[in-house]
């Protein structure tokens, strides 16, 4: 069984990316009944961080994605961390400015939040169907026993070898099992190694060790590990960024899969480039 523990912290495209990519205008519908202040924005340093943010503009409610106005430049959350808030600058292609204190804080409302979530529903869809992760998540892998020395998990082809899943690997956390006592150890990470060359990536016991003995219940051992391709939106292939933006005007032009009599099916362009991260040594492990 794969589990999901920590999802990404951002998603491939911005949701300044999807409007620009949507040729659509963001509707400016709340005052967020805050103003500018303490010198926060009086500059055009990008990205900017605000420190305590969160506390002086409570009613903003700073989400990662989300889109605020000053005046006339636009500006979307990156990143929060406790009570600080990273801005992206001039998106939408508006311009960085120095805005005075005084100057009212507007929030996105309806618009941005909707294609927030488009773009988080095409971005799991393209995950699901290249068998990838995109941008840092962690994953737990539950099997109720490691490999035996006669026999592979899932594939046959190599002995003592556990297969991770939803590509590429970056590390392993822990390897956790219950022992024939019925006591839950975490296996000392020299005694095995990660071979990270290969898609997808194959864990096996060091050289002259093998996998420990395990009490014969379900969930005997579990594998968390960090996977994707980075932290960073540009880590990501463009070929799969451009898929999501393609997948995100989809969703978002054609909200309906029935058009009259017609149904839709997602453009052909979007299938030719994922098939270039859709790998069949990767997707035999679903």
């Amino acid at each position: 069984m794969l589990t999901l523990v920590t999802p990404p912290v951002r998603e491939p495209i911005s949701t300044a990316e999807a409007f620009t990519h949507l040729r659509a205008e963001p509707i400016v519908n709340v005052d967020t009944g805050h103003d500018a202040q303490g010198g926060d924005f009086a500059n055009t340093t990008d990205p900017l961080t605000v420190t305590g943010a969160k506390t002086n503009y409570p009613s903003a409610q700073f989400l990662p994605g989300r889109l605020y106005k000053l005046d006339s430049e636009l500006l979307e959350v990156t990143a929060v961390s406790g009570n600080d808030v990273t801005f992206a600058r001039g998106v939408c292609d508006t311009t960085p400015a120095s805005h005075a204190d005084g100057t009212d804080l507007y929030r996105f409302m309806d618009a941005d939040d909707e294609v927030r979530r488009l773009v988080v529903a095409a971005r799991q869809t393209v995950e699901r169907w290249c068998w990838r992760s995109l941008l840092t998540q962690t994953w737990r892998l539950t099997l109720d026993r490691f490999p035996p020395i006669d026999s592979a998990v899932n594939a046959g082809e190599e002995l003592q070898t556990i297969f991770l899943p939803r590509p590429p690997v970056q590390s392993v956390s822990s390897v956790v099992y219950v022992d024939p006592d019925g006591n839950q150890q975490t296996l000392d990470p020299s005694k095995y190694q990660l071979e990270l060359a290969s898609e997808p990536a194959r864990l096996r016991p060091a050289y002259a060790e093998s996998w420990p003995s395990t009490r014969p219940v379900p969930g005997a051992v579990q594998v968390t590990y960090v996977a994707g391709y980075g932290d960073d939106p540009s880590d990501v292939p463009e070929t799969i960024r451009q898929a999501i933006k393609l997948m995100t005007g989809e969703l978002y032009w054609n909200r309906e899969v029935m058009q009259t009599i017609q149904v839709r099916e997602a453009p052909i362009g979007i299938k030719a480039l994922l098939d270039v991260a859709r790998d069949e040594r990767v997707l035999a492990f679903l």
